[in-house]
């Protein structure tokens, strides 16, 4: 699925989207994981940052509902 961050600042095809557990943050990331990475390269990207686990999940609910209503639109982080 296209996906572009809310930052508008990344732009792309991801296959999984994951909200990662991170110690000491305050904040709550979304993450696009994208196919194969190579050696020097990360195939993830910080798609959205949230105050709070519930927002970052209800973000995801919205990305997952936009996929099965809408598979081949670009979907913008909000």
């Amino acid at each position: 699925m296209w996906v572009r961050s809310q930052n508008k600042k990344v732009l792309g095809n991801y296959e999984l989207f994951a909200i990662p557990t991170t110690i000491g943050s305050k904040k709550t990331h979304i993450q696009g994981i994208r196919g194969n990475s190579g050696f020097f390269e990360s195939n993830t990207d910080t798609l959205g940052e949230y105050p709070c686990l519930e927002e970052a999940i209800e973000e995801l609910n919205n990305l997952q509902e936009a996929l099965k209503n809408n598979p081949h639109e670009v979907y913008e982080m909000k």
